[in-house]
């Protein structure tokens, strides 16, 4: 439930300048010729105060991307089949400091399945093998780069 609002979030803060243009330049000026003023007068306002809290939020994320790019140097997640609906994951991930130190952290969990990103499920079907391993980073950053690609963002 929370990854998906957070992945509407994401997609609203993406596709942001194509609300506000569609807005502004098509729905504002029918409602004002069609309806009332008071009413585009209304919607207007709406869009200028959402303008003020998600124009800030799209700074802050193009601004944590960068940090992420700049000091993840590596996520890998390995995974081997435990049963047929759990498997063992372990987690490293390579991060410089300000410092410009290297340090590794390794988390090892017990996932559901079901939980899996589909590309290492998938992975792991085609090969017919109990163990994959996936660039996390690698696939964090396609995923910005097409959500960003669809909003505008480059």
């Amino acid at each position: 439930m929370i990854i998906e609002i957070f992945v509407g979030i994401l997609i609203l803060i993406s596709v942001w300048p194509e609300i506000v243009d569609f807005f502004s330049t098509r729905l504002i000026p029918w409602v004002r010729t069609r309806i009332s003023n008071s009413l585009a007068d209304l919607i207007a306002d709406f869009i200028v105060f959402a303008d003020q809290v998600i124009v800030p939020l799209r700074r802050l994320v193009k601004k944590l991307w960068a940090t992420f790019k700049q000091h993840v140097l590596g996520i890998k997640m390995e995974v081997k089949k435990i049963s047929a609906s759990t498997v063992a994951g372990k987690t490293t991930t390579i991060i410089q400091d300000e410092n410009g130190k290297f340090m590794q952290s390794v988390t090892e969990e017990v996932i559901n399945w079901d939980a899996l990103p589909a590309a290492i499920r998938s992975e792991m079907n085609r090969q017919g093998t109990k163990e994959a391993t996936m660039d996390l980073k690698k696939a964090a950053e396609e995923k910005f780069r097409q959500s960003a690609k669809q909003g505008g963002m480059e």
